[in-house]
């Protein structure tokens, strides 16, 4: 089977993290972890900013399957669930897509 796309949402908040920390780490919460079994390394995640922003900013391919890490990404616990990820796209919001 070919290449998927799977959309990623991002609160302004989360983008902004992902972002400054190098954009190599991504992360879902613990509720997407079922889901996050059928994502594939050389998949894709289209990024989309959500919380009133409702913009596309960013295409990120997917490196490697899905892990459980305690670290902080997004500055709580509550995103456990991560993907190796190489951006390929980057958009500052102000310049999504709508």
């Amino acid at each position: 089977m070919g290449q998927r796309y799977y959309t990623s949402i991002f609160s302004p908040k989360t983008w902004h993290v992902f972002t400054e920390n190098g954009g190599t780490v991504t992360a879902l919460p613990r509720s997407r972890e079922s889901w996050a079994r059928k994502v594939k390394a050389g998949d894709f995640f289209v990024c989309y900013l959500g919380s009133g922003v409702s913009k596309f900013v960013g295409l990120l391919e997917i490196k490697s399957e899905y892990s459980i890490e305690d670290k902080n990404i997004f500055g709580n616990g509550n995103f456990p669930v991560t993907f190796k990820v190489e951006p390929k796209i980057v958009l500052d919001p102000k310049k999504g897509v709508p």
